[in-house]
């Protein structure tokens, strides 16, 4: 998932409902290298035996709120070691690495897993498969967006949401209809991308497929096309046209005046005031981030896990993450019952887009091997350092 102060978000999207109402709040949405497998691998996870214990949990800052965790905890006898750690995926993932090579726990019965990383857990089996049986709510709940994403039954989704475009309305008065609007020349050098090549890769990947240079969706993309999207990209980012490394204070940037438009998730637009900066997904498309709850290799109570995962597919729990979280539901059922909590926010297209709207996200990235994502990374390095 890209980088974002969720609990600020939540402040600032919550003040400007209040002064706003429900139409103020919204937009305009009309590597690692190959490792040796553990020798002696953790043990399935035993059926019949009912959770219980201490589970440590690996979240990003602002996962969840935490009287939900108290909810849980109430709900099943298991205490929760709730560990706000990963604060940046790349970083989290370089620190727990070693270990997950050379076979040793990590330290954490649960991890929230950024959607570019859950292909690599995957190919060296560094996680445990939950059993279907203990997720009831997962099977009946899970929306069919989210059904036939690569590896679900591995890692399951939880931290859903589209990256599309931010724009100042000031320089966009008439708003955003494609990524190619983000060429124009008007706007050199205040078009903001992110440092990293997935997100970008799987973006402009939809604007190059909707044109016909290449074949596939962000989640079927072969490294060949990743690698054709980098060369299209490559003149825009040499010649100042589109500007990387703006990450999660691009939307401040906007704010600002410093940036006209960027890449963003909806979140990331509820810190600002909707009457200055829009939120659109063009006619092409936008890239989905579809981040996971795993069970790493070597967890020690995953039977615990697995009765968090579960809890969180009942609609009112989704619907209490969403609100705290702003982010796209990820179980049926989530609006309904959000709206016995909170009937504005509810209402709120910045976290329930139309259908129009949804039929337009596509989840990223292609569950690339080690030396694929190790030879995007290279060329991606290439364009920006040159």
């Amino acid at each position: 998932m890209p980088t974002l102060n969720r609990s600020q978000s939540r402040r600032r999207f919550l003040h400007l409902m209040g002064v706003l109402g429900a139409a103020g709040a919204g937009a305009t949405l009309p590597g690692c290298s190959p490792a040796a497998r553990p020798s002696d691998k953790a043990a399935p996870i035993a059926a019949g035996i009912s959770p219980h214990g201490k589970l440590a949990w690996a979240a990003n800052s602002g996962e969840v709120d935490p009287k939900d965790i108290t909810r849980f905890q109430r709900d099943v006898p298991v205490r929760v070691d709730y560990r706000e750690v990963i604060a940046d995926a790349d970083q989290f993932f370089a620190s727990v690495k070693p270990q997950l090579m050379t076979g040793l726990p990590i330290g954490y019965d649960l991890i929230c897993l950024s959607s570019q990383y859950v292909a690599a857990y995957a190919e060296h089996d560094w996680l445990i498969k939950p059993d279907p049986a203990a997720l009831p709510h997962v099977t009946r709940n899970l929306i069919p967006e989210l059904a036939q994403v690569a590896h679900r039954d591995l890692a399951i989704p939880f931290d859903y949401a589209p990256l599309g475009v931010a724009y100042s309305r000031k320089h966009l008065p008439g708003g955003l209809d494609s990524w190619a609007d983000l060429l124009a020349p008007s706007l050199h050098g205040r078009v903001g991308l992110y440092s990293t090549p997935s997100p970008n890769v799987a973006a402009w990947g939809l604007y190059l497929k909707d044109r016909g240079t290449i074949d596939h969706l962000p989640a079927q993309m072969t490294i060949e096309e990743a690698l054709e999207v980098v060369a299209f990209l490559k003149p825009h980012v040499r010649s100042g046209q589109l500007l990387t490394s703006q990450g999660e204070n691009a939307v401040q940037k906007l704010a600002g005046g410093d940036l006209a438009i960027a890449i963003a998730p909806p979140v990331n637009v509820a810190q600002v005031d909707p009457r200055k900066i829009g939120f659109a997904v063009p006619r092409e498309g936008a890239p989905a981030y579809i981040d996971r709850l795993a069970i790493p290799r070597g967890a020690a109570n995953p039977r615990a896990a697995e009765a968090l995962i579960d809890w969180w597919y009942e609609p009112a729990h989704a619907a209490s993450f969403c609100r705290y979280t702003l982010q796209y539901p990820y179980a049926k059922g989530t609006q309904e019952e959000l709206a016995k909590l909170d009937p504005k926010l509810a209402k709120s297209p910045l976290i329930f887009p139309p259908a129009d709207v949804r039929k337009r996200l596509f989840p990223y990235p292609a569950p690339w091997s080690d030396r694929e994502r190790a030879r995007l990374a290279k060329a991606w390095t290439d364009v920006i350092s040159g």
